[in-house]
């Protein structure tokens, strides 16, 4: 099973070329690499593993000038992923035969090379398309070959992420790479205490947000003079939401010599200046390009016009229209930490709904994400907070109740949030809510991330009926019968009392069990409830009461029992003794012979 690297398979050529000066170069679809030198566009990149081995056994060869990629032997077998031919480290390349990937996406190709090779670098990409599987490969493999171990107070490879829960994410997708790489993780909102002992022994990579690395440089609890490897992801969002500063720190605290890379879904021109300050003759891939598509791929793209005082309503409809179809998750972003707390206690929402914010605490953080990953909750209503970073798997739809605003006329907020849907080749759906005077500016939106909004009114009342009767049909087809039979008898019970109840017995037991389907799937009751003792609460246990005029003790009971029930010997439990005889635990599958 595929599962975070990506999906899509290398489906273009490798060509290697040898120029008279004996200089080898690369081409990767449209851009071509002088051996040794940048890459300024790669937004076609594709690698075939066939044709890369063969094109480097003809270069190889001592003629001619120029090599071309010779036709596959009938012999040959395609390899079973594009990442055979990388010099990974074997524990590595040993984890993801054992996860079972396949492929990995272009930018986790393109980026293996130079990161091996310690080169600096630029990579954009597409949002949801595996950035830091992109540079964990190579900085996990580039730490296990050179061999050696941190020194306390320092670390090996820093990563810096914007919020704290990518900086967990990333250290968890990391630390699942190799068990023979020590990894940590220092972010706000927790205590310094067990983070700083982390560090104090030394960690060969430690990840981080800004505010908090910057606290421990300060404090003298981290060094960074002997750090070889700087990742720096989302580096827009670090700069655009003020982290210039610890930035700058961070950075000016590396030794001179050191390898630096920097992720991002979009490349301003304040990032590329953060480049200029931190990198030598980095090399620069984009996979984007000049292409007009900046979103996912895989994400359907829907605007609905709607006035403001309009928008909870037709919010709880577009949810129900649009995730009908199965049980689906949704992120809904609002502008404010007011709004976030308004809409998941709404009326409409608060029974599947919870929010996340900068103002509730790590902990609520923390339970509020697990309980939306493990659908105790269907939807997550947050700020921006959780535009950034959060890898939640399967999220259906992202609905943007409010037009993005920004420099860039909202397109790189809308390209991020919208990101949050469609991740690693799986499908999602996009909403956008607008009013009826943004018309102008969705426009200008679809011309600068390329894509063009289908535009829809709000369902009707009969479509939401039908899409939410699909969903109600499901819940109720996957009610056990084993649920159902313990509701027949008040369900017969209320049948008769309205006079429902079909005289021909055939058609009374379905329309019983059909209404006891129902009950169980509005009570949600999903499989049969076990019986519990009352004296102790132990499941399948019933609580029976041996009456006596006299103290009965744990013998007479157990004597008296195994007289009236074969097999029944040791299996009582909790006998308690008092003056009207004696109560005691009974086993569901005692009880009825017992009484009999």
């Amino acid at each position: 099973m595929h599962r975070a690297f990506g999906v899509r398979g290398a489906v273009g050529a490798l060509r290697v070329l040898r120029n008279t000066n004996g200089d080898v170069r690369r081409e990767f679809g449209s851009a071509v690499i002088p051996a040794g030198g940048r890459m300024m566009s790669v937004r076609n990149f594709r690698v075939s593993a066939r044709l890369y081995q063969e094109a480097l056994e003809e270069v190889s060869a001592p003629e001619p000038s120029t090599v071309t990629s010779k036709k596959a032997s009938p012999a040959k077998t395609e390899p079973e992923t594009n990442w055979e031919h990388l010099k990974m480290a074997d524990e590595v390349r040993s984890v993801l035969k054992q996860k079972g990937f396949k492929n990995l996406f272009d930018v986790q190709l393109a980026c293996f090379e130079p990161g091996v090779a310690g080169k600096d670098l630029v990579a954009r990409s597409r949002t949801g398309t595996g950035k830091t599987i992109a540079f964990g490969l190579p900085l996990v493999t580039r730490l296990l070959t050179e061999g050696g171990r941190a020194r306390p107070g320092n670390c090996r490879a820093l990563i810096v992420t914007p919020t704290r829960e990518l900086a967990k994410q990333v250290s968890q997708e990391l630390s699942s790479l190799s068990r023979n790489i020590s990894v940590a993780v220092a972010y706000g909102g927790a205590s310094y205490g067990m983070q700083a002992q982390h560090i104090q022994r030394g960690v060969d990579i430690l990840v981080g947000t800004p505010g908090r690395l910057a606290d421990f440089l300060q404090q003298g609890t981290l060094k960074l003079n002997n750090t070889s490897m700087c990742v720096l992801d989302e580096a827009d969002e670090m700069l655009k939401i003020g982290f210039q500063q610890q930035l700058n720190e961070i950075t000016g605290s590396l030794p001179r010599e050191k390898q630096m890379m920097l992720f991002s879904a979009t490349v301003p021109a304040w990032v590329k200046e953060l480049a200029n300050k931190t990198m030598k003759s980095p090399v620069m891939l984009d996979l984007v390009g000049d292409s007009k598509l900046k979103c996912s791929e895989t994400v359907r793209h829907v605007a609905v016009m709607t006035p403001d005082w309009m928008r909870t309503r037709i919010l709880a409809d577009l949810l129900t229209y649009y995730g009908s179809t199965k049980k689906a998750k949704s992120i809904i972003f609002v502008p404010t930490k007011r709004e976030a707390s308004r809409l998941a206690g709404s009326e409409e929402l608060r029974s599947t709904s919870v929010e996340i914010h900068g103002d509730i605490t790590q902990a609520r953080r923390e339970s509020a994400l697990g309980g939306f990953k493990s659908g105790l909750y269907r939807n997550l209503v947050a700020t921006d907070v959780a535009a950034r970073g959060l890898d939640i798997p399967l999220v259906d739809i992202v609905v943007q109740i409010q037009f993005p605003e920004g420099k860039t006329g909202g397109a790189d907020e809308y390209i991020h949030r919208s990101g949050r849907t469609g991740r690693a080749g799986k499908s999602g759906t996009s909403i956008l809510l607008y009013t009826p005077e943004q018309g102008g500016a969705l426009g200008r939106l679809e011309r600068e991330i390329g894509v063009k909004f289908e535009k829809v009114s709000a369902p009707s009342t009969e479509a939401i009926a039908r899409a939410g009767s699909t969903d109600a049909l499901k819940k109720l087809s996957a009610v056990p019968d084993v649920a159902a039979v313990q509701f027949m008898p008040v369900v017969q019970e209320f049948l008769e009392s309205k006079n429902l109840m079909p005289k021909d017995p055939e058609s009374a037991e379905l329309v019983k069990k059909t209404w006891a389907k129902c009950v169980a799937t509005v009570a949600n009751v999903k499989k049969g409830v076990f019986s519990r003792s009352s004296l102790s609460l132990r499941p399948n246990f019933t609580a029976v009461h041996f009456k006596a005029s006299k103290p009965l003790t744990a013998n007479d009971v157990t004597a008296a029992v195994g007289k009236a029930v074969k097999n029944a010997e040791g299996k009582l439990e909790n006998i308690i003794s008092f003056s009207q005889g004696a109560i005691a635990d009974v086993p569901e599958e005692l009880k009825v012979s017992l009484l009999e």
